[in-house]
């Protein structure tokens, strides 16, 4: 039996998960809870002050592939500002963001694999403390929504940072109708039902449950029921306390911080079943 799995990734990274999910065997259903659109031009002209203004002993720190993307978008081919940024080191987490910031020309000099702030924080001070230069200032380039406890846990480790939004995060806007469809794709009865929900980030879940709601009134909430034990399979202790906090069926948490995993780890808890 092939397993529906809602992949509710943003567009432009829904394909990575959906193909892992496709080569063990199950089918992707994608409908996107986040997109992705570049700051104001004000924040990026704050974005551009701040580089110039950067020192060498500065290190850029990106989250995400998407803050390495949208901060190259915000540099607008200033030559003389990307050629700065690519002598400046950069600290990523996870492979994907290493990759992106590779093939954007930037100098990577430290991976991190973990995505709790507190664990991160820790890491980043190793790292810092164990490098030959003096380390001025961390800049964080990252969504609007990203969690201040990074921040606040580099800060406790007597670190220094400053905090770029470079890209927000929005939900969708979806019809009447298309909410509907997909509220009904978690009643027993529909024959396409959803049999898992996979998330790899807290506000794409807070915005399903936003979308889902929409319908309450034509659907008599006669969707809850089926929403709520239907297995969410997560990546990040974030997400997984966010999935928690909506009363979802929080049933895998990833090993790791990568799409592979959590489609491998989907595959082994319906292969279980």
């Amino acid at each position: 039996m092939s397993r529906r799995i809602l992949n509710i990734r943003p567009v432009q990274q829904a394909e990575e998960l959906s193909g892992a999910l496709r080569k063990l065997g199950m089918q992707p259903l994608t409908v996107p809870m986040l997109e992705t659109v570049r700051v104001s031009k004000r924040e990026q002209l704050v974005v551009l002050e701040r580089i110039r203004c950067a020192d060498q002993a500065s290190r850029l720190v990106f989250t995400s592939a998407n803050g390495v993307r949208y901060f190259i978008d915000c540099l607008d081919n200033d030559e003389q500002l990307l050629d700065k940024v690519r002598e400046m080191r950069c600290a990523v987490i996870g492979e994907k963001t290493a990759v992106a910031a590779g093939q954007a020309g930037l100098r990577v000099e430290f991976v991190s694999t973990v995505s709790n702030s507190e664990a991160l924080a820790e890491e980043l001070a190793d790292h810092c403390a164990a490098s030959q230069d003096t380390v001025h200032d961390l800049i964080l380039l990252r969504a609007r929504i990203a969690s201040e406890k990074l921040p606040q846990q580099l800060a406790a480790k007597g670190i220094s940072s400053t905090s770029l939004p470079v890209y927000d995060s929005r939900c969708p806007n979806y019809t009447r109708d298309e909410s509907l469809d997909l509220a009904l794709r978690f009643t027993a009865a529909h024959p396409e039902a959803i049999d898992c929900i996979a998330a790899t980030s807290s506000q794409a879940l807070i915005n399903l449950v936003g979308v889902l709601e929409s319908s309450d009134a034509a659907l008599e909430n006669s969707w809850h029921e089926q929403f709520a034990a239907i297995p969410v399979a997560v990546i990040g202790p974030k997400t997984a306390q966010t999935a928690s906090m909506l009363g979802m069926n929080l049933a895998i948490v990833a090993q790791q911080a990568s799409v592979e995993t959590l489609a491998e780890s989907i595959h082994s808890f319906f292969a279980g079943a």
